[in-house]
């Protein structure tokens, strides 16, 4: 019979992947290099979408099938500035 493997599980985290990953860094430090690539689009005025996707990390060029996309801004109504995300957008008076 083989032997089982308890996996622990913290907030969410696969504690023993964690730690495998951090020995493999310490026996191997050029893992742990890590270069995110960010590409921004000016779409107009104080607004800009920026695209997180592609990445090197693990010694390996990595892509994600599903990039995250922020569209950030400015918006100012003559009296103030504010800044917003897609998400938090401030009325207009």
């Amino acid at each position: 019979m083989a032997d089982q493997q308890t996996i622990t599980i913290s907030n969410g985290i696969n504690m023993n992947a964690l730690w495998d990953t951090i020995n493999a860094v310490k026996d191997e430090p050029v893992l742990g290099k890590s270069k995110f690539r960010i590409h921004n689009k000016w779409l107009k005025g104080g607004r800009n979408e920026t695209t997180v996707g592609d990445f090197y990390g693990a010694g390996q060029e990595n892509s994600h099938r599903t990039f995250a996309k922020l569209k950030l801004g400015i918006y100012y109504s003559g009296k103030s500035v504010s800044r917003f995300s897609e998400n938090n957008r401030p009325s207009r008076p």
